[in-house]
């Protein structure tokens, strides 16, 4: 992250991304991330999308509004299944004044990352059947905001599709 680039963004989307492991990378990465805390601390706003929550090998950005991935949850066998799919967004108005309190929906892409909010985090979605874990969540950092989103846009059978309704 360039601070050039930075200085002209309101919000920063962060997708999931990989990166071989050899030493040189994986210390521009870190040196990247320290750039970005810096920057959201300023007053920049970061959504850290699916792995980038800190799940499988992407360190934790913000514990004081994440703490960890704790999980995911996956149906790729039977994308019919909407259950693992299913969530429901429980406390909207940190993010968004159009969604509503118990709106259930259901995403695009046959899993999500459960996660743990941290002290300054809100839960936004979590998971609408069984353990209703929290999938999504937000909070203030410095003069930042974070939003940890453990939801990916992308559809079932992994061809690109734009988020419908509430997702």
């Amino acid at each position: 992250y360039d601070r050039e680039i930075l200085q002209d963004l309101d919000v920063l989307i962060l997708t999931q991304t990989t990166y071989h492991p050899a030493d040189w990378i994986k210390g521009l990465v870190e040196n990247w991330d320290s750039k970005l805390i810096e920057w959201v601390r300023e007053g920049g706003s970061v959504m850290l999308l699916h792995d980038m929550v800190g799940f499988r090998g992407r360190k934790v950005l913000f514990p004081e509004v994440c703490v960890k991935a704790i999980g995911y949850t996956y149906d790729f066998n039977n994308p019919a299944n909407l259950e693992s799919r299913t969530c429901q967004v429980v406390n909207p108005g940190f993010i968004s004044s159009k969604l509503k309190t118990d709106q259930k929906f259901v995403h695009l892409y046959s899993d999500h990352i459960q996660l743990e909010s941290g002290p300054k985090g809100k839960v936004i979605v979590r998971e609408g059947v069984k353990k209703r874990l929290p999938v999504m969540v937000a909070g203030k950092v410095g003069k930042g905001k974070v939003v940890a989103n453990g939801m990916i846009s992308v559809s079932v059978d992994e061809k690109e599709a734009m988020p419908q309704g509430v997702e």
